[in-house]
C-alpha cells in the first residue's frame, strides 16, 4: 500500500502568519486545505526557530496566530532537535514555520 502523502505548509517568515486579503488569512486557507484533506483530523503546528536562536518571544507570536484559526496544538522545535522531537512531527499535517526574520510584526 502507497504512503499518503499529508499536507505540509512551510512558511519561512512570520509576516505570512498575519498577512490578509480579499480571501482571508494564509493560515485560514492552510488550515482549511488540511481539514479538507483530513476532515476531523488535529492539526499540529511546529516552529522551528533556527534563525533567531530558539527566542521564546517568536514561538509566542506563532502561537497567537494558529490560535486565532483554532490551532491549539503546536510544538516548538529546537534548532538543534533530538531525532524523536522530528520523528514526531514529521508524521502529521500541519503548519510549519520553519525560520523567522530578526523583526517581528507587531499585533494589532
Amino acid at each position: 500500500m502507497a504512503a499518503m502523502i499529508k499536507p505540509i505548509f512551510l512558511l519561512a517568515d512570520s509576516q505570512l502568519l498575519f498577512f490578509r486579503d480579499e480571501g482571508g488569512s494564509v493560515l485560514e486557507r492552510a488550515r482549511q486545505l488540511i481539514e479538507e484533506e483530513e476532515p476531523g483530523k488535529e492539526i499540529l503546528a511546529a516552529y522551528i526557530g533556527a534563525s533567531n536562536g530558539d527566542a521564546r518571544e517568536f514561538y509566542d507570536l506563532f502561537t497567537a496566530a494558529m490560535d486565532s484559526v483554532g490551532i491549539r496544538t503546536t510544538r516548538m522545535i529546537p534548532s538543534e532537535p533530538s531525532p524523536s522531537a522530528l520523528s514526531r512531527t514529521s508524521t502529521r499535517s500541519g503548519i510549519r514555520l520553519l525560520s523567522e526574520s530578526a523583526s517581528a510584526p507587531s499585533i494589532a
